[in-house]
């Protein structure tokens, strides 16, 4: 094709700016939120610190399964919606639902009962592993929010409601810095306050994303059904 004919698309530009600003400022809300979280979390020396850092990595590893199944129901939704093929979307949404709800019900007792045998995976300081324990137990309750996340973003953002995915990811930074500065004040919770605060937004998160599917108003959103 001789270089004369490249041209920019004006429609397909807008269609692209039109989903990706959403998906870039969503995931940089994440990432400030979990600043601000580190910020909170220095605050309480480097035991804290460390367990914290402990306890990050070994929700990367129980949550990656649930990352996955996402980006695959996010290709999947937006092929589906791009055939007008809603009963498909669907069934792949409660498909994927079952696949999260089933997987976090085998990990949340194996996480909560032996937290302190993973932990001493990542770390033979005893005061570190013993705080990065009660981390793991908080947070091992939330599995199934936080996988509702997963899953129902990439349903929105695959079906081209990307309005509600960045609401999400506005939704993580408040709740966490909300939370975080408030629970951490409780002298009875104390620097547990953070895990908490991560539960919480997961909660949250995760509801406003499955309130939004549950609506159907999603089904209206794609910028390709034509």
């Amino acid at each position: 094709m001789p270089i004369k004919e490249f041209k920019i698309d004006k429609g397909i530009m807008k269609k692209c700016i039109y989903l990706g600003i959403p998906a870039a400022l969503q995931n940089s809300f994440v990432a400030i939120s979990t600043i601000v979280l580190q910020r909170v979390t220095n605050q309480y020396g480097k035991t804290v610190v460390a367990a914290a850092t402990a306890a990050q990595r070994i929700e990367q590893l129980v949550l990656m399964p649930g990352m996955s199944l996402g980006l695959s129901v996010a290709s999947y939704t937006g092929q589906n919606i791009g055939a007008m093929r809603i009963d498909r979307v669907k069934k792949g949404f409660w498909s994927a639902t079952k696949i999260i709800v089933a997987f976090s019900l085998i990990m949340m007792p194996c996480m909560y009962f032996f937290a302190g045998s993973v932990m001493k995976l990542f770390t033979d300081v005893k005061e570190v592993a013993e705080i990065g324990q009660k981390a793991v137990r908080v947070t091992c309750m939330f599995y199934i929010p936080v996988g509702m996340i997963y899953v129902s973003r990439n349903v929105l953002s695959g079906a081209g409601d990307m309005k509600i995915p960045m609401i999400m990811g506005v939704s993580e930074v408040l709740c966490r810095v909300i939370f975080a500065s408030l629970l951490t004040k409780i002298p009875a919770i104390d620097y547990m306050g953070i895990w908490w605060a991560t539960g919480l937004n997961w909660f949250i998160t995760g509801a406003i994303g499955t309130i939004r599917y549950a609506t159907g108003k999603w089904k209206n959103k794609s910028v390709v059904h034509e």
